[in-house]
């Protein structure tokens, strides 16, 4: 579990649940808080290839801001390369918490087939359960102690805590 921040920008790194990652976004994104995302995701994947485990990697962005151009630009980028590191070794699953946006995904899909590998849903705790049926798809048991019902993320303890 990694917590980066930098300016308003605040991504928490969970791997407690390995082969299944978590990341929770909150604040405006900036371009040293993902790099550094991009690293620790690379290493995930790293980690599966060499444990011969699929992986199922969660962003949770339902408290970020819209993030600048060059983050967009960043992304864009890296999510190319990160595609044809990956292949299908990941299955990437979106939180997006208005249907609106989920919808206008699908639509996407549509017409750039890559967007269709990314599954879109409205909660962590659907994310969480929708990893857990992946990983029995690729002959995987769920991770230990990962339960839906139960899951906190790192963001919403460290608000409870009083913090951000």
């Amino acid at each position: 579990m990694r917590r980066l921040e930098s300016g308003s920008s605040i991504i928490y790194l969970d791997d407690r649940f390995f082969p299944v990652v978590i990341s929770t976004w909150v604040g405006t994104a900036n371009l040293e808080n993902c790099e550094a995302f991009a690293a620790w995701h690379t290493e995930q994947l790293e980690r599966a290839i060499a444990a011969g485990l699929h992986m199922v990697s969660i962003s949770d962005s339902a408290r970020a801001e819209r993030p600048p151009p060059v983050v967009r630009r960043f992304f864009a980028d890296w999510t190319a390369k990160w595609d044809e590191e990956a292949g299908d070794r990941v299955t990437s699953i979106a939180v997006i918490t208005n249907p609106l946006l989920r919808g206008a995904m699908t639509a996407i899909g549509w017409i750039r087939p890559e967007v269709q590998r990314v599954v879109t849903v409205p909660d962590v705790r659907e994310a969480l359960a929708r990893a857990i049926e992946i990983l029995e798809e690729h002959g995987q048991p769920a991770p230990a102690g990962l339960d839906p019902d139960t899951y906190v993320s790192p963001a919403e303890d460290e608000r409870a805590a009083g913090g951000t």
